[in-house]
C-alpha cells in the first residue's frame, strides 16, 4: 500500500472542524498531519479532536513544512465566494437592479467547496487525480455558470471560488517547488 497523502488543514473554525476535518480523517488514503490555527480554543479542540496532527499557528509555518505535506486544504475558496457573491447581490439590490426582498437571500455556497476542490485538483493534483477532477467538474460544469454576465448570485460564488483555489494552491505549489532541492551541474 503507497503511504497516505498528507493533508495540512489551514483553519479550524465551524467549517474545519465539522466538515473539512472530519472528511479528510475518514478518507482512506489521507491523513490529517496538520492543522493550522491560532486560536487557543480552536487549538484545544484540534489537539482533542485529532491528536495525531501537527498544530501549527499560522500559514507560514505550512510553508516551512511544504516537503513534508502533499495537499492543503483552504476554506478561503468556500468562504471568499460566498463573500463575493453576496456582495455582488447587495450591489444588485441597491443599485435597483434585483428587487428589494432579494436582499434576504444567504448564500452558503456549499458547491464552492466543491468546484474550488476540483478546479484545484485539475491544477495541482498528480495526474490520476487530474482527470477525475476533470471527469467531476464537466458533469458539474453547465449548472455551475449560468447567469454568469447577469452576475447570478451562484455564478459569481462558482467563479471566486475557482479563482482563490487557483490561487492559494498556485502559492502552495510554487513553495513546494522551491523546498525542492535541485541538481547543481558539475563545473569540471
Amino acid at each position: 500500500m503507497s503511504p497516505p497523502i498528507r493533508v495540512a488543514l489551514l483553519g479550524y473554525g465551524l467549517a474545519g472542524a465539522v466538515f473539512h476535518a472530519p472528511l479528510i480523517a475518514s478518507v482512506e488514503g489521507l491523513e490529517l498531519a496538520a492543522i493550522v490555527t491560532h486560536d487557543e480554543e480552536r487549538r484545544a479542540r484540534a489537539r482533542r479532536d485529532h491528536p495525531n496532527a501537527a498544530l501549527l499557528g499560522s500559514p507560514e509555518e505550512v510553508w516551512e513544512r511544504v516537503g513534508e505535506l502533499d495537499f492543503v486544504v483552504v476554506a478561503a475558496a468556500h468562504v471568499l465566494g460566498t463573500v463575493f457573491s453576496e456582495g455582488i447581490l447587495a450591489y444588485r439590490v441597491a443599485s435597483g437592479a434585483l428587487p428589494g426582498a432579494y436582499r434576504h437571500i444567504q448564500d452558503v455556497g456549499p458547491s464552492y467547496v466543491v468546484v474550488g476542490a476540483l478546479a484545484a485538483g485539475i491544477a495541482y493534483g498528480p495526474w490520476p487525480g487530474r482527470l477525475a477532477c476533470a471527469a467531476g467538474l464537466a458533469v458539474v460544469a453547465p449548472s455551475l455558470f449560468g447567469g454568469l454576465f447577469q452576475l447570478e448570485v451562484s455564478a459569481v460564488g462558482h467563479v471566486s471560488a475557482i479563482l482563490v483555489a487557483l490561487a492559494v494552491g498556485g502559492g502552495f505549489a510554487l513553495a513546494r517547488r522551491a523546498a525542492v532541492p535541485r541538481p547543481v551541474a558539475d563545473s569540471r
